[in-house]
């Protein structure tokens, strides 16, 4: 298998950031951690199907080399328990273990129980909008029969017996079941089509002039008033932090205060010390997705409305900028990252409403209204 250095430049920038971001180095918030997570699975899916021969592995790893890590395993949650329905399909515990697996050997023992429980709940959720995808695509005439499903079964198990493995000892070292298998060769290959069809030119053109900024390599350089709340596991502490910065936010927009004096009152970052300064922002997976976002769309001596991240929130102020150069082509693997993911979110809010979907508590998972982790051990 032969992959060109520069189709593999965007996954290896993923996972540097991904590596800082689970060593602490950049922003902890596990959500944060896994966004960039999902990101690099979605670069292996379009860029990387094209090498491999069918939707699984040509040649089945041998156990050494799964990733899946003893620090996801709860010996409290069997493999075959019933996580989640999303219509009349029922997800598993595996499933969810296997997803977590594709982190590519990210330190996740640096993480806490909570921070593990967090990613569980995330990838839970991945999961059932995967299978919400296969749904849809099914009802469009774009899903896999079970005839073609069939085929690549065969075709799966011919190659195992290549290399002297037998199915079940594929199924066994990859952690996998017949069900389970089967559902991410659905996913897998319905998903690779329906990509294929919408990723041309013409969309990525239009995906990349809509995110300007974002893409062309421009930078901004940024000053900042930075708020922490008192305690960071208490909202109301956090409403307050927000409420705060509103006001800061309001008075210097009606010139009662001047960027240099609020800085120097409120902020409580170093950067006060030269009126919030923290220099060059651009696209580079260093700075939480929001602040990034927020950093980029300002003009030169324009205040961003207050951003909330893990570590608190901020007033951005632009303070010069530096247009990128960057032509649609040459970013276009983040191109296809991007428009898959927005692909992906579009179906899943569009689609989900017309399918049951229920989680059955059996692993931890994010309740629909409120957000907030279900089964979250104290």
């Amino acid at each position: 298998m032969v992959i060109f250095v520069e189709q593999l430049r965007p996954l290896v920038r993923c996972i540097s950031t991904l590596g800082r971001i689970m060593s602490h180095r950049v922003n902890p918030d596990p959500r944060f951690a896994f966004a960039m997570f999902s990101f690099v699975c979605q670069f292996i899916s379009i860029n990387l199907a094209c090498f491999i021969p069918s939707t699984t592995w040509s040649n089945p790893p041998q156990p050494d080399d799964r990733f899946i890590r003893d620090s996801w395993i709860d010996p409290k949650i069997p493999d075959d328990a019933v996580v989640a329905q999303v219509g009349v399909t029922l997800l598993t515990y595996r499933e969810v273990r296997n997803q977590l697996g594709l982190s590519i050997g990210a330190k996740l023992e640096r993480l806490s129980d909570e921070q593990v429980a967090r990613l569980q709940a995330q990838a839970l959720e991945q999961l059932a909008g995967q299978q919400i995808v296969v749904e849809y695509l099914s009802s469009i005439g774009r899903g896999l029969s079970s005839e073609q499903v069939d085929l690549e079964v065969t075709q799966l198990k011919r190659r195992v017996e290549t290399v002297g493995k037998t199915f079940e000892q594929f199924l066994a070292e990859n952690n996998l079941d017949l069900p389970s298998l089967i559902r991410n060769i659905r996913w897998q290959h319905s998903w690779r089509e329906f990509l294929n069809d919408q990723l041309t030119d013409d969309n990525l053109q239009k995906v990349f002039k809509s995110q300007g900024r974002m893409l062309d390599g421009t930078r901004v350089r940024i000053a900042q008033i930075l708020l922490r709340p008192d305690n960071r596991d208490l909202a109301e502490d956090w409403d307050s932090t927000l409420q705060r910065a509103n006001e800061i936010y309001a008075s210097i927009n009606a010139e009662t205060s001047t960027w240099e004096a609020a800085v120097e009152q409120n902020s409580v970052a170093p950067s006060k010390q030269n009126s919030g300064d923290i220099g060059w922002i651009e696209n580079d997976g260093t700075m939480p997705d929001t602040f990034t976002e927020a950093a980029l769309a300002l003009q030169v001596g324009e205040i961003s409305q207050p951003i909330k991240t893990s570590i608190g929130v901020h007033l951005l102020k632009c303070v010069d900028i530096e247009l990128g150069q960057r032509t649609w082509r040459e970013v276009r693997d983040e191109l296809k990252l991007l428009a898959a993911k927005e692909l992906f979110t579009w179906i899943v809010s569009r689609h989900r409403p017309k399918l049951q979907v229920e989680f059955t508590g059996a692993c931890p998972y994010f309740d629909a209204e409120t957000n907030e982790i279900v089964g979250l051990s104290k």
